[in-house]
């Protein structure tokens, strides 16, 4: 039961530091551009805490909301970028000496230890897509490659509220 609720603790902390569904911030987040009256183009950054499924989800409920808003009952995915980055870094390297010396006589004894802590190599991936969509008012007839703006709505938004 305790180790439940320790990792329950840790699964709040991590999901609750995750990219947010929001515009673009600090932490991450969605841009929107019109690019003509039926495309438009969503990118989206997350931190390092966000997988990239999240990512993915931001773009598609932005275009949801986007089209739903200009009256569109229909989108497809004309293109997707993939735009992650992988940054790596090292951590501070920090060198801890400890000496302890003791004269007896006219002799000096003694010892020196150093301890060395740090220096790991820390990765952190931060997804990131950029997404163009096609807004359509009706339901392609010989396409399956299309999404429904309510279902989406319905189906996406429940995971950000």
């Amino acid at each position: 039961m305790r180790y439940f609720i320790i990792g329950a603790v840790g699964l709040f902390l991590v999901s609750s530091c995750a990219t947010p569904y929001q515009a673009k911030g600090l932490g991450g987040g969605y841009d929107t551009t019109w690019l003509n009256p039926e495309a438009l183009s969503v990118s989206v950054r997350g931190n390092g805490f966000t997988s990239p499924d999240r990512v993915r989800d931001i773009a598609l409920l932005q275009a949801a909301e986007q089209a739903k808003a200009k009256g569109f009952a229909y989108f497809r995915i004309i293109s997707e970028l993939d735009q992650s980055t992988l940054n790596v870094s090292q951590t501070p390297t920090q060198i801890d000496t400890q000496s302890q010396y003791s004269v007896l006589g006219s002799t000096l004894h003694g010892s020196t230890r150093s301890t060395v802590t740090g220096g790991d190599p820390e990765v952190i991936f931060r997804p990131g897509v950029a997404i163009a969509f096609e807004m359509l008012m009706q339901k392609p007839v010989s396409s399956l490659d299309y999404y429904d703006v309510d279902f989406i709505l319905r189906e996406i938004s429940p995971k950000f509220r």
